[in-house]
């Protein structure tokens, strides 16, 4: 145990020395070259911080010193973005990029320099150059911001700790993105819908991920495969962009959509040309560049154009995928205009914004899927009252002293009509049926459904008070459904609260049209009416439970008017959408 201890305690201590030492040591020294730079053969002029030199304005000679006292065998690292550099003393080359082949060039690399024999008075010639014209216009800048003192583990700690969050972000978006190519597959399998954006979404999220840490400064660093590392990072940002184009094309609609399946097609076929051409070595995938840049640009723009559009016609169905579509193309825009005239430093503002809209989907994609959750229990909870309604109401339309009422009658009809008793006996049964059966159905049914079982509870309460009541239909539109036992409680309440006030009866009509593409029933008497002014300030159990399952069921609403003396009429309005279409 004690051994155990003192082990623990001996590897704690060699650990806090190494990182003790590794953070005196860790941090390599910036070196910054002074003198003066004559670019294109032009005057020699001051060389300062401020000075700006263009990559695509050609080669620069710099002559000086650097401004820290560097001893013989000093390591010295020094980034080069795409361009060459020689550097000479007297005359004497002491350091020549390798460009003759071009996948020595090709590349953004960190490269190592031993400094032979030199004094603080000696006066160093550097001329740098640049092979290509197109997408490295600060690469001058770049070098002379970027030239250290330091070995191989001080510069890997160093900058991996710098470039940490940059590549945390993007690891992040590669483990996101393949969990999405991973639904997408899901969905594939289970064939949901949706599954066609969602892969490409994942397929360009994965595309830019990759680009995003190969594009980190210190790649080369820990990678001396400059060729492939250039290779990858292109495809990578050559595939981000066309999935772009591609997600985009899932949003548009009709010609739009077809518009831009050709335009995408074209960039994929570029694409995979330029590919071609730099692998068989006819020219360097860097200098294809410019060619991508075109095709891509002329592209994005007309998607730009088709998306902006689309959103005017109602594109609102998409959410706020457009919009972020619009946002993503502008900045490709943009970056692609900067590739030529070097605003800023190249993709940042694409990696900016990519990743914020990406943070903010995927925040906004778990806030759906609590919601939707919520939402399912609040739907379950809504099946299961709108359940107890509908047993409320089917239990209620089968009240004792209605039963005992219509057998009373059927009993007296057996003595002087026995056919009517008979047929009465059936329509009694069948109406028992339907409320029984109305208790387990969940969904609206057809209008015409609903007025069968109306007219055999109408019968039956014909058969008990005779002529008193009438009833009356003016049915103009048929073509809808409506939740089950909605009709009859109203009907139910006209003749209960209504007809039968009165001495002689009255009439019951059932009136349903089209309006405005819903569908209406009107529901009216010639009873007693009542005082609406003066009415009870809650409604009946079965009025409530009739309003209710009319709103949760089809979004229906429902309205009562009423005069003393004239009667009263119950309008019900159900939204078009819940209209049955008819076959031919």
């Amino acid at each position: 145990m004690y051994t155990a201890m003192f082990l623990i305690a001996g590897i704690l201590v060699i650990s806090a020395s190494r990182q003790s030492h590794q953070a005196v040591m860790s941090i390599p020294i910036p070196v910054h070259f002074t003198g003066e730079y004559s670019q294109g053969g032009g005057e020699w002029q001051m060389l300062d911080t401020e000075t700006d030199l263009s990559s695509y304005n050609g080669a620069v000679t710099l002559r000086g010193r650097f401004d820290t006292e560097l001893l013989e065998g000093a390591e010295i690292r020094f980034y080069l973005n795409h361009i060459g550099v020689d550097i000479c003393r007297d005359g004497e080359i002491l350091y020549e990029s390798s460009h003759e082949k071009f996948p020595d060039m090709c590349g953004s690399t960190w490269v190592s320099w031993v400094l032979p024999s030199a004094s603080p008075e000696d006066v160093l010639e550097i001329k740098l150059y640049n092979p290509h014209g197109f997408g490295n216009r600060d690469a001058y800048n770049q070098f002379l911001d970027s030239i250290y003192i330091g070995g191989d583990v001080v510069m890997k700690n160093y900058f991996e700790r710098q470039s940490l969050p940059y590549k945390a972000t993007s690891i992040f978006i590669l483990v996101v993105s393949i969990a999405l190519i991973g639904t997408a597959a899901g969905y594939r399998l289970l064939r949901l819908p949706g599954n066609s954006l969602l892969l490409k979404s994942g397929l360009m999220s994965l595309m830019m991920g990759v680009y995003m840490y190969l594009d980190a400064k210190d790649i080369s660093l820990w990678s001396g495969q400059m060729a492939f590392n250039t290779y990858a990072r292109r495809l990578a940002m050559m595939g981000a962009a066309w999935l772009m184009g591609a997600c985009v094309n899932e949003l548009l609609h009709g010609k739009r959509r077809k518009i831009s399946e050709i335009a995408v097609y074209v960039l994929m076929l570029t694409d995979f040309v330029l590919m071609v051409v730099s692998l068989a070595g006819a020219k360097g995938i860097y200098d294809t560049g410019i060619y991508w840049a075109a095709v891509q640009g002329a592209v994005s723009l007309l998607l730009l154009v088709l998306t902006v559009m689309d959103a005017k016609d109602g594109g609102k169905r998409r959410g706020l995928m457009q919009p972020s579509a619009i946002v993503l193309l502008t900045v490709l825009l943009l970056e692609l205009v900067n590739s030529c005239t070097g605003w800023w430093r190249g993709g940042i503002c694409i990696k900016i914004i990519f990743t914020v809209l990406f943070v903010f989907h995927l925040a906004r994609a778990a806030w759906l899927v609590a919601k939707n959750q919520q939402d399912s229990i609040r739907a379950e909870k809504l099946r299961e009252e709108l359940k107890n309604s509908r047993i409320v109401l089917a239990m209620s339309q089968i009240r004792t002293h209605f039963v005992f009422n219509i057998l009373n009658a059927i009993s007296g009809m057996c003595e002087y009509d026995p056919q009517k008793a008979d047929e009465t006996l059936v329509m009694f049964a069948h109406y028992l049926r339907s409320n029984i059966n109305i208790m387990e159905e969940d969904e609206p049914e057809a209008f015409t459904k609903s007025l069968e079982h109306l007219e055999k509870y109408v019968f039956l309460e014909q058969v008990r008070f005779g002529e008193k009541i009438q009833f009356a239909k003016n049915i103009e539109a048929d073509n809808f459904k409506i939740p089950p036992l909605v009709l009859q409680p109203l009907v139910e309440n006209a003749i209960r609260h209504g007809l039968l006030h009165k001495k002689q009866g009255g009439t019951v009509i059932l009136h349903t049209w089209e309006e405005n593409g819903d569908s209406i029933i009107e529901i009216s008497d010639d009873g007693v009416g009542f005082d609406m002014a003066n009415a009870p300030g809650q409604e009946s159990v079965g009025m409530k439970n009739v309003r209710f399952r009319l709103k949760y069921m089809v979004g229906g609403t429902m309205d009562i008017k009423s005069t003393p003396g004239q009667g009263t009429t119950v309008t019900i309005t159900i939204p078009g959408k819940h209209k049955i279409q008819k076959t031919e």
